[in-house]
């Protein structure tokens, strides 16, 4: 619009570097480099907007790996003093028992945030760290129904049960993506590993993998544990997520 401003000159006649009579050769030319500048940055913008919706299609039909739908999360935290395992369970126990609540449950992470770290799952117990190419898979600390609040699919196996807990035989679930890194073989229902705690954990089942950290981001190992079997866990410095699963409108 700034060429098309100029005195003496129509719009028309601007857009098309055309001067008047009047105006000087070089007001003219420096028009017309502001029609082609302007020109040009109108095409960067419609490229970087065509561009970004093609991003948004791209991503909006990726699978994450669990159901959103009809899901409530949010993330909790008590003052000191407070034993956040038995609040949380007491909490999730409150929710499960509201009309239309089909599951809840709490996790130390959550889909779309950053994982606890990286651990090696060996056969034998050991507490070297991990060399620079064995692998390694991203521990996740859940209560029971916390993977059927989340829409986790269980695809072989069986998932967390009342009677996991604390003084009975450890168990975890593993994703696809761990199976196939290879570190647990690739039938491992049964198998029994080592990861960081001295006794071994036995391998029940296997879940859909989930997109963890982003969406355009490629799953990578997991394996989960059910909080209530963690001896000495660190509840005073716990602060879960919490996902509801509803039969209706979330709001």
């Amino acid at each position: 619009l700034i060429p098309a401003l100029g005195r003496g000159v129509e719009p028309v006649d601007a857009l098309r570097g055309a001067s008047s009579d009047s105006q000087p050769v070089s007001a003219a030319r420096f028009r017309r480099r502001l029609v082609v500048a302007g020109m040009s940055l109108a095409m960067i913008l419609l490229v970087g907007a065509a561009l970004m919706i093609a991003s948004f299609t791209k991503l909006a039909s990726v699978d994450p790996g669990y159901d959103p739908t009809g899901v409530v999360t949010f993330q909790a935290t008590l003052p000191e003093g407070r034993d956040m395992a038995v609040v949380a369970e007491a909490l999730v126990a409150r929710l499960q028992s509201l009309p239309g609540v089909r599951a809840a449950g709490y996790s130390t992470d959550s889909p779309m945030t950053r994982g606890s770290g990286k651990f090696p799952l060996r056969s034998t117990p050991s507490r070297e760290r991990p060399g620079p190419n064995e692998p390694t898979a991203d521990p996740n600390y859940v209560s029971r129904d916390y993977l059927k609040a989340m829409g986790i699919e269980v695809v072989s196996g069986r998932g967390f049960e009342d009677a996991d807990r604390l003084g009975s035989p450890q168990v975890m679930l593993v994703n696809r993506s761990l199976v196939r890194s290879g570190m647990v073989g690739t039938n491992p229902i049964g198998t029994r590993v080592y990861a960081l705690f001295r006794e071994p954990w036995e391998i029940v089942g296997v879940v859909e993998d989930i997109r963890s950290e982003a969406l355009d981001e490629e799953p990578y190992p997991q394996f989960f544990i059910n909080l209530q079997q963690v001896p000495g866990f660190p509840f005073s410095e716990f602060r879960p997520y919490f996902a509801v699963r509803t039969d209706g409108d979330v709001s």
